[in-house]
């Protein structure tokens, strides 16, 4: 950050810090009182549908703006639109499940699920059945959306044993038996 003491003309050099031009080396700057280091929440939408989400970040009136966006369909992370500008989010056309989960709720795969780890050292646990015996791809998503969080999934069975873990940013398969009760636990690895 750089605050200007006083009214007056300023010039702003951009460049190379080695002093060389490439084509790739491309930049974006803004000036002015905008909102930085935002992120959306939820970070997960279903495409093709108008959803409410809230930019959280720096500089912003209150600390948070609310707006709507309408994310194209598909699968996968795009930009959308807001007031404070482009934004990362994943779309996807599977049921999105939300933290903190309602007690009753026991979810199927396939299924999404998007949180928000406020506190060091917090975990979130979504309790899931799985149809039948099967390998599931799991894949996380967090520094991709704009998060300072690392996130870790573990893949716990009925007796709270590990079959599973998802590393930060990564995919993974995991063979899980059908018609059995296991729990995804959501933790921050980095402890930010």
């Amino acid at each position: 950050d750089w605050f200007c003491q006083k009214d007056g003309e300023y010039t702003l050099e951009v460049r190379d810090i080695l002093g060389r031009g490439n084509p790739g080396s491309v930049y974006r700057l803004t000036m002015g009182q905008v909102g930085y280091d935002t992120v959306a929440y939820p970070p997960a939408l279903t495409g093709g549908k108008k959803s409410n989400i809230r930019l959280i970040g720096k500089n912003l009136v209150g600390g948070a703006t609310d707006c709507s966006v309408e994310p194209e369909s598909g699968w996968g992370l795009q930009l959308v639109s807001t007031p404070e500008g482009s934004h990362p989010v994943f779309v996807t056309p599977l049921p999105i499940n939300s933290f903190p989960p309602r007690k009753e709720a026991t979810r199927t795969f396939p299924c999404g699920f998007t949180g928000k780890l406020d506190r060091m050292g917090e975990n979130h646990d979504y309790t899931i059945t799985v149809p039948q015996d099967a390998t599931y791809d799991i894949e996380t998503y967090s520094t991709r959306l704009g998060s300072p969080a690392t996130v870790v999934v573990q893949v716990l069975n009925a007796n709270g044993q590990q079959v599973g873990r998802i590393e930060p940013e990564q995919r993974n398969s995991v063979r899980l038996a059908g018609k059995q009760t296991y729990t995804l636990r959501v933790l921050e690895a980095a402890g930010k």
